[in-house]
């Protein structure tokens, strides 16, 4: 393809799963169940990866709040996996929930996420 093909694409992609998918995989293959706000902010991970925020450049200012927690949520599956492949079994804290917490927002979850009990 060249510069102007932009919108070229290989029909064999057609059966490659899309990058959510490719993300959500690694929970599922651990068997840790995300919930539908985990999956709504791993969605948030490509821009952050790309350097791009999830906002308006204008919003910026008024979303620091939300910003923390979506990165706070994004370490805490991060470090779900890994605990989850080194075989830990058992609750996390929960610091989105002690973040929320903090700010004196309601808080949405269980402040010690249960992620990585065993479910064999």
């Amino acid at each position: 393809p060249t510069e102007r093909d932009g919108h070229f694409f290989d029909l064999n992609d057609l059966n490659r799963p899309t990058n959510s998918k490719k993300l959500s995989m690694p929970f599922e293959m651990y068997r840790i169940k995300l919930t539908e706000d985990d999956q709504k902010i791993l969605g948030h991970r490509n821009k952050f990866l790309h350097g791009v925020s999830p906002f308006e450049e204008s919003e910026l200012k008024d979303k620091e709040k939300e910003l923390a927690y979506i990165a706070s949520r994004l370490r805490l599956m991060l470090c779900s996996l890994m605990l989850k492949y080194v075989g830990y079994t058992g609750h996390l804290v929960n610091h989105p929930a002690w973040l929320q917490m903090y700010l004196g927002e309601k808080i949405t979850d269980d402040p010690f996420k249960n992620y990585l009990i065993d479910s064999k």
